[in-house]
């Protein structure tokens, strides 16, 4: 069987409705969204479904092309009303047509990538969200003019990511973190994904993230943190870049609240790919009933970035991390997955 006849054709109605997203069951809700976003952002989309939901991202580049040509063709009558050479004015319509297809293309391939997130996170089926509203023309306006900036292929990655996000759950990023995200360069990148996986992550009963914050291991405004790359000048590169808040000593509070009405029971903490626990050595009589978690935390546009980036392990940190909770009196235990607690 060929490639053609194993992918099914994603078909859109005249209602401009879906009806299936690669033979998934797909909440109505998030296919209008899907609709929406891929008619706003991406060149011929209704025109040609199943060229552009199959993949077929040399046909469209190609189509790309003969725009150009189009464009160039007008050059000479156009240069002719312009009162600078001809030479010169053809060259300038050439260089401003190269770049509105430019970037068409590059907005086409992250809506094509997002495309491919949404099948999978079903195909996988993850959680979905309730009460799905409907993704916004302010947000799809935005999503453009910075997505089109993406110079590498981790940013456009991340801004598919973004995409797929916003479209099963609106609301999920701000116009804010797309501007924020254009703006991150490669280095500024590795940095906040190494903090990222430093980082616990407090959800909420429902799984939202509450609060995201690296330990300081003593006070991160005098370089406690300096051993595992987070010097004070690198922190106001992140604070600067609005990633993290200021004071980079803040504290979150973490209950230990009674079990059975006698032994406390341990802080559970999502950290890596992992659930880490702050279990309390002492279940009868804890040191603390109440344990304040000094760090520098993410900010609000940090926590959304967080759920894009993919973490990496870092030993050095987990070391002295066990050993600074050990002297509060805590064991620091990593479970193997989120469904061990």
């Amino acid at each position: 069987m060929s490639s053609e006849e194993e992918r099914p054709v994603v078909e859109v109605g005249d209602d401009g409705t879906i009806s299936d997203l690669l033979g998934l069951p797909i909440p109505p809700a998030v296919k209008k969204n899907f609709v929406k976003a891929f008619n706003r952002l991406t060149t011929n989309a209704v025109d040609l479904p199943a060229a552009w939901l199959e993949g077929k991202a040399a046909e469209m580049r190609a189509a790309s092309a003969a725009r150009i040509s189009l464009i160039n063709a007008s050059a000479s009558s156009i240069a002719g009303n312009i009162p600078v050479s001809d030479k010169y004015a053809k060259a300038a319509l050439e260089k401003f047509a190269q770049q509105i297809v430019g970037d068409r293309i590059i907005v086409d391939e992250i809506a094509l990538r997002s495309q491919e997130i949404l099948s999978e996170s079903h195909r996988e089926n993850r959680p979905q969200a309730e009460n799905i509203g409907e993704i916004s023309d302010h947000f799809l306006k935005n999503f453009e003019e910075n997505a089109k900036l993406s110079s590498t292929d981790e940013m456009k990655e991340r801004f598919s990511r973004i995409l797929a996000g916003e479209i099963q759950q609106p609301g999920s990023f701000s116009t804010r973190t797309l501007r924020v995200m254009s703006a991150i360069d490669q280095d500024l990148a590795q940095i906040f994904v190494r903090l990222c996986s430093c980082a616990f992550a407090l959800h909420s009963s429902s799984d939202q993230i509450l609060d995201v914050r690296v330990p300081g291991l003593g006070n991160a405004n005098s370089n406690s943190l300096l051993n595992y790359g987070f010097s004070f000048s690198t922190l106001n590169m992140l604070h600067d870049n609005e990633l993290i808040i200021p004071d980079y000593n803040s504290y979150h509070t973490y209950y230990l609240s009674p079990k059975n009405g006698r032994q406390y029971q341990s802080i559970a903490l999502h950290r890596n790919k992992a659930v880490f626990v702050l279990q309390p050595r002492d279940k009868i009589a804890p040191p603390n009933k109440d344990l304040r978690v000094h760090g520098v935390a993410l900010s609000s546009i940090g926590k959304q970035l967080y759920s894009l980036v993919d973490l990496i392990d870092v030993p050095d940190y987990d070391l002295a991390l066990a050993e600074h909770y050990g002297k509060l009196g805590f064991d620091f235990v990593r479970f193997k997955n989120y469904g061990s607690v």
